[in-house]
């Protein structure tokens, strides 16, 4: 792999990626990173014929059902994971092909339309939950607790600096 114009090309081996040495970049690492990740939850995910993004919004769906007693509407999920329209409807349509969610119209409001999970998605949801959270386990343990908080800890920053900056050049 090589990056060059913010473009990564997948077909083409850097000698980076074969003897060890990695360049001083982190754009190199931070996409090298997701890659990797999405790769692993990929394989935690396959079983159950879900993609990440539709695990993400699935549990957020949980969450505000089970924790935050709120009903979901497909804004709620564009607005939260900052995500468009189409992308929003695409992975909803795909969770109802696959029975794990339904859309049900409000009684107040004929024009809104809920999302909740089915009870095959209340099936699975302790055991997709468990699989997750071995994975952080895991890797929580192999990066060791303090090195791992300490990791969280610069992540939280990273992301609070590139945040601001965008706010800044959004500015101008």
């Amino acid at each position: 792999m090589f990056y060059g114009g913010g473009l990564w090309k997948e077909d083409t081996v850097c000698e980076c990626d074969t003897d060890g040495k990695h360049p001083e970049e982190l754009s190199y690492y931070v996409h090298r990173i997701n890659r990797q990740y999405e790769k692993l939850r990929v394989l935690e995910l396959q079983q159950y014929d879900l993609t990440a993004s539709q695990f993400d919004v699935l549990f957020w769906i949980f969450r505000r059902q089970d924790r935050d007693k709120l009903e979901t509407m497909q804004k709620d999920i564009e607005r939260y994971f900052r995500i468009s329209n189409p992308s929003v409807s695409g992975i909803i349509s795909r969770l109802e092909q696959k029975g794990y969610v339904v859309r049900t119209r409000s009684e107040q409001d004929r024009r809104i339309w809920y999302i909740r999970p089915t009870e095959k998605a209340r099936g699975i949801q302790k055991s997709l939950w468990e699989a997750h959270l071995e994975t952080e386990d895991r890797l929580r343990r192999e990066y060791g607790e303090t090195a791992y908080r300490d990791l969280l800890a610069g992540l939280n920053r990273l992301l609070a600096l590139l945040t601001e900056e965008i706010k800044e050049e959004s500015t101008c």
